[in-house]
Order: structure tokens, then sequence, then C-alpha cells
């Protein structure tokens, strides 16, 4: 486990689809939105894309329809917010679990101490 930063991802089904899609996904990383990121991150999403629907959980989020002008926008918006401390919340089993991982992955040898050279 490679700890990353969130997948967003926003798709249109061809360049004259006049809407598209958000997906968010925080699995990529050992974060978890926050209940209050989640419910900034539905209001945030209820704005760009009025008449839109989708889900907020706490590992992604998800929205269609997106007008396709707004898309791009929407996605840098959806991306920094859910980059920002507070809306997430670091899963403290994951991290601990890298850590460990890391810890493990790095160990080095033991160095050799010299005897220091008489003179």
């Amino acid at each position: 486990m490679k700890m990353r930063v969130p997948v967003l991802v926003w798709l249109r089904p061809s360049k004259a689809a006049r809407t598209g899609r958000l997906v968010l996904d925080l699995c990529t990383t050992p974060n978890g939105l926050s209940p209050e990121g989640q419910e900034a991150i539905r209001l945030m999403l209820a704005r760009l894309a009025p008449g839109g629907q989708g889900y907020v959980e706490a590992v992604g989020a998800g929205w269609q329809p997106v007008s396709a002008p707004k898309v791009a926008a929407a996605a840098g918006e959806l991306f920094r917010m859910a980059s920002t401390l507070g809306v997430y919340q670091p899963d403290t089993r994951r991290l601990e679990a890298r850590l460990r991982e890391m810890a493990h992955n790095l160990k080095l040898p033991v160095p050799i101490r010299r005897r220091k050279a008489i003179a």
C-alpha cells in the first residue's frame, strides 16, 4: 500500500456531450472524509451542479450530471476541498500500518564501528 493523492476523474461520454460525471476516490490514501467534510462536499456539488444526483461517502464521492463547461472547474474545486485538512481525517489504523511497513522495508544493516586509528 502506497500513500498517494486522491483520485479524481471527470468523464464525458463524448466530446459533444452536454454533461459529464465527477468521481472522487480516496481509497488510494489513508484518509477518509469527515462527516462535516461530507456535508461540505455535498453542498459544494449541489451548488456547482444544481439538479445533479450522486453519493458522498467517507471513501469517495460521485456526482452527475455536471454541465460540460463546468466539469473541469468543478473537478478542481472538488480536489482542493478533498485535500484540505478538516474536510478529510486521517485513518490512523492505515497510517500506522503504513509506518510499520515502511520501517520494515527501510531496515538497514548496522554499520560497522571502526576503531580509532592508533597514532
